[in-house]
């Protein structure tokens, strides 16, 4: 959460408003957030629940059975206030939030620090280690094998495992603009992983080509109307 956002919170927390009503507050704050972070792919409740894990377990209602109604209602209302209208329907895995929440409450230690390697502030048990590494053994279908033979995931549970605090990395989670994992992969596997399946762009066509190459002559002086003054229509079939 931005600096703005958790000022917004923290008024609010000096307020009188019970537990429940500040927690949907802080969750619309959240959701402001993640959609204004989120350019690449379409926002979802799962991609909110990636964004920050830790703010979304803290946000999480108190029954488990009401998780997927209560996220799912948050999630509609906050796409509509943001009229965010292309968006992606994709749910969290509710048994590992349930499980990381359980897991929060017998470890939580809360820690004024917030800095970028410290995350969230929020120590880690050696319980809450156990359950990264059974979901690591748990992994479905073959691993992710970089081309100097480095495996991503076994990267990712070394780091889980030596990090004191909570971090995208106990789920599973590689974010290549985080430093911390300039001391797990070199600089071309991070730039490998940056780059993998990136989508191909289509080859430009000729006649596209000769239209572009109109305007490397167009004189904008000699054309106030913006028009290109030459016969023929470049990108006609």
């Amino acid at each position: 959460m931005n600096s703005s956002s958790v000022s917004k919170l923290s008024n609010l927390s000096q307020s009188n408003r019970d537990t429940s009503e500040e927690r949907i507050f802080a969750t619309f704050i959240g959701f402001k957030d993640y959609f204004d972070a989120e350019k690449e792919d379409k926002p979802s409740l799962r991609g909110f629940s990636h964004f920050d894990l830790s703010f979304f377990c803290s946000c999480s209602p108190s029954d488990p059975s009401q998780f997927k109604a209560v996220w799912s209602k948050r999630f509609k209302t906050a796409v509509q206030q943001h009229n965010i209208r292309n968006y992606a329907k994709h749910q969290p895995d509710w048994r590992t939030i349930q499980a990381l929440i359980d897991l929060r409450k017998e470890s939580r230690v809360e820690s004024p620090s917030d800095t970028p390697s410290k995350q969230s502030g929020t120590t880690v048990s050696s319980s809450f280690l156990d359950f990264v590494r059974n979901q690591h053994q748990t992994l479905k279908g073959p691993k992710w094998i970089l081309s100097t033979g480095t495996c991503v995931e076994d990267k990712i549970l070394e780091f889980a495992m030596k990090c004191q605090y909570e971090h995208a990395c106990h789920a599973m989670i590689i974010d290549v603009n985080d430093p911390s994992w300039s001391e797990y992969f070199t600089g071309d596997e991070l730039e490998e992983i940056s780059n993998h399946n990136n989508p191909a762009l289509p080859k430009v066509s000729e006649k596209v080509k000769n239209h572009l190459d109109l305007f490397r002559t167009f004189d904008a002086s000699k054309n106030p109307n913006g028009k290109v003054r030459q016969p023929g229509n470049y990108l006609s079939t």
